[in-house]
């Protein structure tokens, strides 16, 4: 059962290691998402499943160099929060944290509600429901384009999801997310496990992430325990 854009900040900043660092948890015009515990073992699994793979040349969305570089820097670490972010509305009732969903595969897709934004999140949305993932937890993120509209947008044209409309581009430059539509799937340890995918690919993602076991006793993975080259 399932629960539940954009090009670089008017700042011109990108996403910054240090910067998306600073934002991890445990757990768009202009640039700007529980298993039961397994028996032993499940943590050598567990650690294995967390490590990024290339997805199939199929599932993977056109995306800018630029922005793809944006998204990757997340690959093999734990999702970034909005916790004591300025900024942050919701429409919808969405979670404290990613934290709330830790055990459970995450998609966080990025959108705006302006011009052709809104057929994003519904060809997501037909995607996942015609794949039937079990347990997954769906997070639309609004980039500050057009964010000042979002919620009288969402109001006459409602989404499935619960939506996080970043207003002042935080929570956005943490993620990678511009103004083009893209995304991010999150394993159930609450690692970022695959960037920049079609809908038809996002469904296929979250199918296999949700395939795989849940350890509570292993931590995402924060930048800091990245081996050294």
């Amino acid at each position: 059962m399932i629960t539940g854009t954009s090009t670089r900040l008017s700042t011109g900043r990108a996403v910054a290691p240090a910067m998306a660092a600073i934002l991890f948890a445990a757990a768009g015009g202009s640039a700007a998402s529980h298993a039961r515990p397994q028996e032993s073992g499940v943590a050598s699994q567990a650690s294995q499943a967390s490590a990024p793979e290339a997805p199939p040349r199929e599932w993977v969305d056109r995306l800018g160099r630029d922005d793809r570089a944006a998204l990757e820097t997340l690959l093999g670490f734990a999702a970034p929060s909005w916790e004591g972010i300025d900024g942050v509305e919701w429409v919808g009732r969405g979670p404290e944290s990613l934290e709330a969903w830790r055990g459970r595969p995450v998609v966080v897709q990025s959108f705006t509600s302006r011009m052709s934004g809104g057929r994003v999140v519904d060809r997501l949305a037909r995607a996942l429901e015609e794949a039937q993932v079990d347990d997954l937890a769906v997070l639309l993120v609004h980039v500050p384009d057009g964010a000042e509209h979002a919620a009288k947008v969402l109001e006459r044209q409602p989404v499935p999801y619960p939506v996080l409309v970043d207003r002042r581009g935080a929570v956005s430059d943490a993620f990678g997310f511009y103004k083009r539509p893209t995304n991010l799937l999150i394993d159930r340890q609450g690692n970022v496990r695959y960037a920049g995918l079609t809908a038809e690919g996002t469904a296929a993602a979250a199918k296999v992430l949700a395939a795989e076991p849940y350890d509570p006793n292993t931590p995402a993975k924060v930048r800091d325990e990245a081996p050294a080259d």
